[in-house]
């Protein structure tokens, strides 16, 4: 059976897909080497196509599939990913509508969503914007346990600097969040680095012996996200 993952938050730029492409480039190699794919169902296809670019001129193994499907392919396709693999990540729009009765794509998916992880980046809006996402993430973790099953939900800082003032902001609004909604944080927060924002679809970050800063923040990042994984 897989595990389905997704970053999800309907702020845009909240950093969704990059963060997908990091968890999924450093679990599915090395040491952890999962059998992981993503489904990119996002209208956009961001990393479809990025994965596209990225496979100009390369000659080698993949460390994971990416996987174009539009909703209704991804639902029929929902056994054999479930066969196939170990975790898979899903990629979509991340708007939450609540007046449509959890009817959107995101709110379907998180349906199917094992692990639900939320980057809150700081920034005017940013956690309110994120609370209404959380509201509406909360009530289908209640539907899906009404029928047994689980959703959990874990929030981090993501484009984090804890000297800038929006950051140290950003720290107290989550602590508030957590005691406010009982939403879980991670501990490590994923900082501004540009190794992270020029990532590509093949490649690992995870470095456990570099003392790199960018390399040891990702390395306690997705540490804690592989701990989650492993106790669901």
């Amino acid at each position: 059976m897989a595990v389905f993952v997704t970053f999800g938050n309907q702020k845009g730029g909240a950093g969704k897909s990059t963060c997908t492409v990091l968890a999924a480039g450093a679990l599915s190699q090395p040491p952890f080497s999962y059998r992981l794919a993503v489904v990119d169902i996002d209208r956009q296809q961001s990393i479809a196509a990025r994965r596209a670019y990225d496979l100009q001129d390369f000659d080698g193994l993949l460390p994971y599939e990416v996987l174009s499907y539009n909703f209704a392919t991804f639902e029929a396709k929902l056994e054999e990913l479930d066969n196939r693999y170990q975790a898979v990540f899903i990629d979509v729009a991340g708007k939450l509508d609540k007046e449509a009765g959890h009817e959107s794509e995101a709110a379907r998916a998180l349906a199917y969503t094992d692990l639900l992880l939320v980057p809150v980046p700081p920034g005017n809006f940013t956690v309110q914007s994120t609370v209404d996402y959380l509201e509406a993430a909360l009530a289908i973790q209640e539907a899906k346990e009404a029928q047994g099953q689980a959703l959990a939900i874990r929030a981090f800082r993501n484009l984090y600097r804890d000297h800038r003032l929006t950051g140290r902001a950003l720290g107290r609004e989550l602590e508030e969040l957590r005691s406010l909604a009982g939403i879980e944080l991670l501990k490590e927060p994923l900082r501004r680095y540009a190794i992270f924002e020029d990532t590509n679809t093949l490649e690992t970050i995870y470095k456990p012996d570099s003392q790199e800063p960018a390399h040891r923040n990702f390395v306690r990042w997705l540490n804690e996200i592989h701990s989650i994984i492993q106790n669901l």
